[in-house]
């Protein structure tokens, strides 16, 4: 299938009313990956992506009129180097819509407004097992550098860490 025409594939920013849709291709991304389900609702990207304080951004693509990918990111902060940036906590198109160059313009429009936000990178991650994911970066030239990802969370040891924290002063 050729890649979709500028005209046939629009990039916009997600608004409250997408927040379902945005639900339903977080969770088609975490089933893919084998990573739980069901976390994130409309209830939770209205509060998060769409609050007071809003703690991520969406940017969604659609081809025919009809949402088919998205990338969900954040501000980032890298000391080594006094820069700052974006993390893209997520980058997902519908299966049958990869190989169309929907993936890459995500992927540019997000380094575009870190450009825009006079910041300097774009970073993320992808699980050492999604060789598909590995092979599209490195189609785009992007530097892949083996790291741990750590993480301490609700399901194994944050509450026990955040139990042992001694007080910060102010």
């Amino acid at each position: 299938m050729p890649n979709p025409t500028p005209e046939e594939l629009c990039l916009r920013w997600a608004r409250p009313d997408d927040a379902a849709v945005i639900a339903r291709l977080v969770d088609e991304f975490r089933a893919e990956m084998g990573e739980p389900v069901g976390y994130t609702t409309r209830e939770t990207i209205l509060r998060d992506g769409f609050g007071e304080v809003p703690n991520f951004e969406v940017i969604l693509a659609e081809t025919a009129g009809a949402l088919c990918g998205y990338t969900l990111f954040m501000p980032s902060y890298e000391p080594t180097y006094a820069a700052r940036g974006l993390y893209m906590a997520d980058l997902y198109v519908a299966p049958d819509k990869r190989k169309q160059g929907i993936g890459r313009a995500l992927i540019a429009s997000v380094a575009n407004v870190a450009r825009q936000r006079e910041r300097s990178f774009i970073w993320w991650v992808a699980m050492a097992e999604n060789t598909r994911a590995h092979k599209f970066y490195d189609g785009l030239g992007i530097a892949s550098v083996p790291v741990f990802a750590n993480a301490a969370t609700r399901l194994n040891v944050f509450d026990r860490l955040a139990d042992m924290a001694m007080p910060v002063a102010g």
